[in-house]
């Protein structure tokens, strides 16, 4: 259940930091898909180590 409750965080948190990501104004679209693709690539990481922990 914990498990859950922490996925959904972690899920939630991953679409605010992208939508603010998407909606910055200021900055050029090489920036926002680089930041997107780190966004991408630091999924699995942080769900091995929340597996790990639970």
């Amino acid at each position: 259940m914990k498990k859950n409750i922490y996925m959904g965080i972690l899920i939630l948190f991953y679409f605010i930091i992208g939508g603010y990501i998407w909606f910055m104004a200021d900055v050029n679209i090489g920036l926002k898909f680089a930041l997107f693709i780190i966004l991408i690539f630091s999924v699995a990481p942080l769900k091995r180590l929340l597996k790990r922990h639970n």
